[in-house]
Parts: structure tokens; sequence; C-alpha cells
């Protein structure tokens, strides 16, 4: 026995799929976009951030093996109603970071690296060790600028 469908059916079956197809194409566009905008604090990608930081000569003993980057894992928050930037270190590879509304990217990009260094295995609080650490990966990762606003002279006029 043959199966047969009319013509006009079989295009409408082929129509609705390639609209279920499209869908589900769009909605996960969607959800990536989204994704993108939480990890996103005014321009500043803090998943990028958190690689470039990982990678800096001060931290690299620690998040990188055999070539390899090793990136702890971090559970971002953003709530609507809060502000500026928090952060926890858990353990040795797990950070908590909570990012408001209207947080300033340098901020946020400065509380990551601050748990970042407290990942490291030679630092325990805000010991000594630690202050030193935060102190050379604030350098490699912001190195400072030979501009100075504080200047008297007419640079700036």
């Amino acid at each position: 026995m043959v199966d047969r469908y009319a013509p006009v059916l079989e295009r409408k079956r082929r129509a609705a799929q390639d609209r279920r197809r499209a869908a589900a194409v769009r909605k996960k566009r969607r959800e990536g976009d989204r994704e993108d905008a939480r990890w996103n604090v005014d321009g500043v990608d803090l998943r990028r951030e958190l690689k470039r930081f990982c990678r800096l000569p001060s931290l690299r003993d620690h998040f990188v093996s055999r070539g390899k980057l090793y990136l702890p894992e971090v559970g971002l928050r953003r709530p609507k109603n809060s502000s500026g930037v928090s952060g926890v270190a858990v353990g040795r590879s797990f950070i908590r970071l909570t990012v408001g509304a209207d947080a300033v990217p340098a901020d946020a990009a400065g509380t990551l690296l601050h748990e970042l260094v407290h990942l490291h295995p030679t630092v325990s609080g805000h010991n000594t060790k630690f202050r030193i650490l935060l102190a050379r990966a604030a350098n490699e990762a912001f190195p400072p600028c030979d501009v100075n606003p504080m200047r008297d002279d007419d640079t700036y006029s």
C-alpha cells in the first residue's frame, strides 16, 4: 500500500516545519544575546577579563598548567535593585560575584581580580602576601598611565 498525501498538505507541513526551525534558531540567538548582556558591564565583558586576568604573569602559575588555561567557575548575579559590586571566593576554584545595575566597569573588573587573587594557593585572607600579589596583579592588569590630571600645566586646556 502506498501512502499518498495531497501536495497542498505536504507544502503546509513543510512550511510549518520551516517556521518551527526558524523560531528555534531565533530563540537560541536570543538566549545567547541575553547571556552576553548579563556578563557585559557597560561594554566590558567580564568573561574576557577573567581569561585575561588568569593569564597575567603573577597569576599564571596557578591558572595555567602545561599551556592549558584552567578558569575558575564564576557565579554571576545581576540583581536589578542592588548597587555596586561585591564578590567572595569560595574554596580554591569558585567565585561568587554580584554586579548591581549601576555598577562601574572598573569596579567590576577590580573586584573580579581581587577574588582571583584570593584563589591563589599562597595567600589566605588579606595578609601581606595577598596585598603584594594583588598589587602586582593590578599593575599588570591595569598599567599606570603617564597622564596626570592633577598637573598644573596647560596640557588639558
